[in-house]
């Protein structure tokens, strides 16, 4: 799904694009672009019940940083996007898919890394190392939690060599 594009005449969008008949599934939504005007925009989340009930809300986005995954709790989940009138950032991108209920499903792996653990289920605990030469960066366990949602963003495994300051004096 990509936003629209967002003009004065389009500052809200709705969507209940992510809505599933199947009560035993939940919905899984991850981000392949997200950039939305801090203190602008925003996009709000929400699981099952009524669009912008307050009390389904799972999350509230802004700016270009957001969760690797976010996983509804019921068979229903919904997107509100509420705009100013300037355009000023790309908007985003989603994917989604059923899962099963009670899980988090699978967050990836990161690059030059490996993923361990039991599975996606709630309570289970997943643990990342990377390979050799690499450092992870971030929690090295997660956990899938009652809500569906990891207890953290997968790490990143970056070069242990990689040292940016030195690089500089080889530059200059």
């Amino acid at each position: 799904m990509n936003t629209p594009f967002i003009s004065a005449e389009n500052k809200d969008f709705i969507s209940r694009c992510c809505y599933r008949e199947l009560l035993q599934q939940v919905i899984q939504i991850n981000f392949e672009e997200f950039d939305l005007e801090i203190g602008y925009d925003s996009l709000t989340v929400g699981d099952g019940g009524q669009v912008g009930d307050s009390r389904t809300i799972i999350l509230v986005l802004t700016g270009s940083f957001v969760p690797d995954l976010i996983v509804s709790m019921s068979h229903q989940m919904w997107l509100h996007l509420q705009s100013d009138e300037s355009v000023g950032s790309i908007g985003f991108k989603i994917n989604y898919k059923e899962i099963d209920k009670e899980s988090c499903g699978d967050p990836g792996t990161p690059l030059y890394g490996f993923q361990e653990g039991s599975g996606f289920l709630n309570g289970n605990v997943l643990r990342f190392e990377c390979q050799f030469g690499f450092e992870l960066i971030g929690e090295r366990t997660i956990t899938c939690q009652n809500n569906n949602q990891w207890s953290a963003n997968i790490p990143m495994c970056i070069c242990e060599y990689l040292d940016l300051q030195s690089m500089g004096e080889y530059v200059q």
